[in-house]
């Protein structure tokens, strides 16, 4: 068996809830919805959750343990999280492309699970589920069945 370690972004790894911050300030301007730059500049002003070198020692460490990682958040602006590791985490670039991201919006979040996002990580890590045992590390615990 294969432990896989998931990750949630917003509030596990970050202090605050990059997807509402975005979306907070595309409300108060909407040309922040076309502006990729101001829109990556406030995903790089959150501090992680501890500090940036705990969780760099958690990326490494899995990753020299055998352990894939990934990382699955309901969150529209998934796009900055390799960004975000390599410049506030600063894991390397080769380190940021071996963890799998899963970043999107459910159609109904309060309802949701994680359950699709894991399963787009283990596809994108060649995986089956009859070969892992995923451990999901979440801020939310009710997130997965």
């Amino acid at each position: 068996m294969i432990i896989v370690f998931v990750i949630d972004f917003d509030g596990t790894i970050t202090s605050k809830n990059t997807h509402n911050l975005i979306t907070a300030e595309i409300e108060k301007d909407f040309s922040v919805a076309l502006d990729v730059k101001k829109q990556e500049e406030i995903f790089q002003a959150v501090h992680p959750v501890g500090s940036a070198q705990s969780w760099g020692h958690v990326f490494e460490s899995l990753s020299n343990d055998g352990h894939p990682a990934g990382i699955a958040s309901f969150n529209r602006y998934g796009r900055y999280i390799p960004h975000y590791l390599n410049t506030v985490i600063r894991l390397s670039n080769d380190r940021t492309q071996q963890i799998k991201i899963a970043a999107w919006m459910p159609d109904n979040p309060t309802a949701a699970n994680k359950n699709l996002h894991i399963q787009n990580i283990l596809q994108q890590m060649n995986l089956q589920e009859s070969e892992v045992v995923v451990v999901l590390v979440d801020d939310n615990p009710g997130l997965s069945h």
